[in-house]
């Protein structure tokens, strides 16, 4: 058994970024290996991001600390801020209960190049670790050099664009120095195939490796489902992305359905969706717990999509742009993901007609190829591993 470190994305409040973590966490155990999670700062090294998340929490403590005065001044604020406060407290909870974390907490690559000799591999994965737009020299394990201490692996990371010129040269310069490089999209690994001059394979999320069944086991015995049907809705918006909006047609699939809408809510994103029950408060495992009891999953979330195939929902995967064409192309990877499992029809843009929405048919995926890419996923961790 050998131990393996792994760095990856699961700070910024993302129901699929912690879910993601804990599933590369049991995808290292499935390979027959001890794993622990890097608990890497990832604020650290950018000043704005450090001073937002901080921003937050005094707010959210002021709010609740002079809620009589506030409420009487900004009733919303003061509830926002609250809601924010018991959602972060909720996905605490869920890293204490569910992700094997390093004891210390690492700030830069020289922190953790102090621990680097206490594990015989480093994998860096999944999520959007190595987009362009969010460029970390710590994700491409910079604290290693090839050869000499622990292997460098990379698991399903996303490049999280579709043109090779939107790589940045210091970013191939850090992956050629891999032992083994994948990547989560089919576009991703021929951009890096054909910029590094190797064969790079695209391997699954780690949220797919796992089985339906251990996710069941995850869902909270205690949660109060929505009584009736309902469409569940999560949608997830930036200052980057344009100003199109989902709710006349989650309004109209709502109406045609005959569905109430639970418009899932992140305290740390702009409001996208109007329309439905806010629900604002969620853990990882709740979001699972309501996504895996609706009659159908409309929203622009990589993960959402994933899920609702795990869970074999109804679900549309709706197109999200970038205000700027040279961020990049986020949508890269469900419709990677949508081709692999033949349900390119479900994934559409804002202004799709309610006419062409189905609301009887569950979209059964190619499980013969979704098996395919598991076994070969897992082979290529084991191989990278061993």
């Amino acid at each position: 058994m050998k131990k393996v470190a792994i760095l990856t994305r699961r700070a910024g409040y993302n129901m699929g970024s912690s879910l993601q973590a804990y599933a590369m966490q049991r995808l290292v155990e499935k390979t027959g290996n001890e794993a622990t999670i890097i608990n890497y700062d990832e604020y650290a090294h950018d000043w704005r991001w450090r001073v937002k998340p901080m921003f937050r929490r005094i707010s959210g403590w002021l709010s609740i600390i002079f809620y009589p005065v506030v409420k009487v001044l900004n009733e919303s604020f003061c509830s926002s801020q609250r809601n924010g406060h018991i959602q972060r407290k909720k996905f605490d909870s869920f890293e204490k209960q569910y992700l094997n974390l390093t004891p210390g907490k690492y700030e830069n690559s020289r922190q953790i190049a102090s621990i680097k000799d206490n594990y015989d591999a480093f994998v860096c994965g999944s999520d959007q670790i190595w987009s362009p737009g969010l460029f970390d020299r710590t994700f491409y394990l910079d604290f290693i050099t090839k050869g000499d201490g622990p292997k460098k692996i990379s698991y399903a990371p996303s490049i999280a664009c579709d043109r090779a010129d939107q790589l940045l040269n210091e970013q191939l310069m850090l992956i050629k120095d891999f032992d083994n490089i994948s990547c989560r999209e089919k576009i991703g690994a021929e951009i890096l195939s054909k910029s590094l001059g190797v064969q790079v394979p695209d391997v699954l999320d780690p949220t797919l490796m796992i089985g339906k069944e251990e996710w069941i086991n995850m869902l909270p015995e205690n949660f109060k489902y929505p009584k009736g049907k309902y469409i569940l809705c999560y949608f997830l918006h930036s200052k980057d992305n344009t100003d199109d909006s989902p709710d006349e047609i989650v309004s109209k699939i709502a109406k045609k359905m005959g569905c109430e809408v639970i418009n899932v809510r992140m305290h740390n994103l702009p409001e996208c969706l109007i329309v439905g029950k806010k629900f604002e408060t969620l853990s990882p495992v709740e979001f699972l717990a309501l996504l895996s009891n609706a009659e159908m999953v409309l929203s622009n979330s990589f993960h959402a999509t994933v899920f609702s195939i795990i869970f074999n929902r109804k679900f549309y995967a709706f197109s999200r742009k970038f205000r700027d064409g040279n961020k990049g192309n986020q949508n890269s990877r469900i419709k990677s993901l949508l081709e692999l499992v033949g349900l390119q029809d479900r994934n559409v843009d804002y202004s799709v007609s309610v006419d062409k929405i189905s609301i009887d048919e569950y979209p059964y995926p190619d499980l013969v190829k979704l098996d395919n890419a598991r076994a070969n996923s897992l082979h290529y961790l084991m191989d990278s591993l061993a």
